[in-house]
């Protein structure tokens, strides 16, 4: 699973050299509404004991079915942002 995460880091940082230049900037407001949720997850992450405890509730019992499915889940999400960054930047659509 770090393999996946570590790959596409590589591919978006140096796809990043190669971005369109912005054509027009959104309103604080937009941001905010992408960048809150987004602090909030990192958050999340990087401080796994919060005080709700149903926010630490698993859903499987951790063994190889659990990794199994995290990798089933994440390779494809991954694919698919790599997907949007090609076929956006193939539109000519500049975020």
């Amino acid at each position: 699973m770090p393999g996946l995460w570590l790959a596409w880091v590589l591919y978006w940082g140096v796809s990043a050299f190669s971005a369109k230049t912005t054509q027009r900037r959104e309103s604080l407001g937009s941001r905010l509404s992408h960048v809150v949720p987004l602090l909030i997850g990192v958050a999340l992450i990087v401080w796994p004991r919060v005080p709700w405890d149903w926010l630490s509730l698993r859903l499987l019992p951790p063994g190889p079915l659990e990794l199994a499915l995290g990798i089933v889940l994440l390779a494809p999400g991954l694919a698919f942002t790599v997907w949007a960054r090609v076929y956006l930047a193939g539109t000519g659509v500049a975020w």
